[in-house]
C-alpha cells in the first residue's frame, strides 16, 4: 500500500493546491515525509484523501463509519 505523501505526490497539481490552500509554499509541501498531524483535517479536505490513507499509522484498526455500517448490516 502507498502512503500519503507517495497519494499526494502522484496526483498531478496536488501539492501546489495543498500549499495554496494551507497558505504555505509548495516547496514546503514537498520537504514532508508525511502529512503533518495538526495539518491532517485540512490536507484530507483540500485532497479529497481520507486521513487514515494520508497517515495509516495514527489509524491503525480503524475503519470509516460507513464501513462500519456495512459490515453491521451484511453480517
Amino acid at each position: 500500500m502507498r502512503d500519503g505523501m507517495s497519494l499526494i505526490r502522484a496526483e498531478r497539481g496536488l501539492q501546489a493546491r495543498l500549499a495554496r490552500g494551507l497558505g504555505i509554499t509548495t516547496a514546503a509541501v514537498a520537504k514532508w515525509q508525511r502529512v503533518p498531524e495538526d495539518r491532517l483535517v485540512a490536507v484530507e479536505r483540500i485532497s479529497g484523501i481520507s486521513r487514515d490513507k494520508l497517515r495509516p499509522d495514527l489509524f491503525k484498526g480503524w475503519k470509516p463509519r460507513c464501513a462500519a455500517k456495512r459490515a453491521r448490516v451484511t453480517a
